[in-house]
């Protein structure tokens, strides 16, 4: 498959924002358009020049206008915790994480109803910075899992729809959220789910000005129950061309080029043991960039140069990611951003990307990036 969209610049440095862990879980509501942008008017003067917005509160709910999904927080009428927890001595830490998850759910509302939505707002702002805009869909995420914390990302579809999650027995308990033996994540084994992610990015993509859309397969690490990933796999690959071919229809309807990045775990084999047929893919060129790396944390000794190898006579690119956590505990500092950085180029990759870098700097979400992590925006862009 011939790709019609183009990456807009050199892309030197991608960004993931995750959406609202430093804007709309951290201001007081009403959140102002200036509050709201303060993710992406951090990175003013920095090597960033891709901009990726998270779309997903947890995977099923959102706070941009969509009528094919829901609006994050609509469904919840008490956003205290459970009773059987009141008293459990860690309830005022997970009363904490409620009292944020409900600062999101009021701050969309207050946008929401001026008229406006974060997507818009901050689609406008990448522009007057001179950044590309990028959408992002997170394919499954396990968020929600974990019925003390984060049930407040549990979407009235899937309460009314068990059918199409993975459910019971858990797949595996050393992942995620295992207290209820009971995981959230979508079954991609089911029609209804690959169409409605497929309707979510042409929704998005079809209503805004996006210059690329990222499709995440890392914050969720099961897509199909257990015995039935070996016949997932054609399905997953058949969704991923539909969102392709999709793509290009709107974007040769707007005349305006659009990237298309994939996300996914750090090897082919990891890749495969998830259902995910990378190899086809970057074959068929069914995406312009490809990320592989850890679901969440900086693996110093990833090496990527099968997927530069697969990648050759192909359009297809490859971006090396990096994250502020390291693998096995502890905080790469900017020497090991440098460092890592620059070994991905060796490998092959022509771009670099950050993940959690906003969510998880130094002092505290609710602070300012240190002198330290400003001087890993404004230089590991650049070999």
């Amino acid at each position: 498959m011939t790709a019609i969209s183009t990456i807009r610049g050199d892309s030197r440095l991608i960004f993931n924002c995750d959406g609202d862990s430093t804007t709309l879980a951290h201001f007081q509501p009403p959140i102002t358009p200036l509050q709201l942008c303060r993710t992406i008017d951090e990175l003013e003067g920095t090597q960033v020049d891709t901009f990726i917005y998270c779309l997903n509160r947890g995977d099923d709910t959102f706070s941009h206008r969509t009528k094919v999904g829901e609006i994050y927080g609509r469904n919840v009428t008490d956003w205290q915790l459970g009773e059987t927890y009141r008293s459990d001595p860690q309830a005022p830490k997970w009363q904490k994480t409620l009292a944020a998850m409900e600062r999101i759910a009021e701050n969309t509302e207050a946008i929401l109803a001026t008229g406006n939505d974060p997507l818009a707002i901050l689609g406008r702002r990448a522009r007057e910075l001179g950044m590309s805009f990028w959408a992002g869909l997170r394919m499954n995420d396990i968020h929600e899992d974990d019925g003390i914390r984060f049930f407040p990302l549990r979407s009235t579809f899937k309460r009314d729809h068990p059918e199409l999650l993975i459910g019971s027995p858990y797949p595996n308990p050393a992942e995620g959220y295992p207290r209820d033996d009971f995981t959230w994540a979508f079954d991609y084994a089911r029609s209804e789910v690959r169409e409605r992610k497929l309707a979510l990015i042409e929704e998005a993509c079809a209503n805004y000005d996006l210059d690329g859309f990222e499709l995440d397969f890392q914050r969720g690490p099961w897509y199909f129950k257990s015995g039935q990933i070996r016949q997932g796999v054609p399905l997953m690959t058949d969704l991923v061309r539909s969102v392709r071919e999709t793509m290009q229809r709107i974007a040769a309807d707007k005349r305006h080029p659009m990237t298309l990045a994939i996300r996914v775990p750090p090897t082919l084999a990891l890749c495969e043991a998830k259902g995910l047929d990378a190899r086809t893919w970057i074959r068929e060129e069914l995406a312009d960039i490809f990320i592989p790396m850890a679901a969440g944390y900086m693996d110093i000794q990833a090496d990527i140069r099968e997927f530069a190898a697969a990648e050759k006579g192909t359009k297809c690119t490859l971006a090396g990611g990096l994250e502020p956590y390291l693998a096995g505990g502890g905080r790469a500092d900017i020497r090991l951003f440098r460092d890592t950085a620059n070994k991905f180029r060796q490998q092959g990759a022509s771009r670099i990307y950050l993940f959690n870098f906003d969510c998880h700097r130094r002092n505290g979400r609710e602070n300012p990036y240190t002198v330290e992590e400003l001087a890993i925006l404004k230089e590991i862009g650049h070999p």
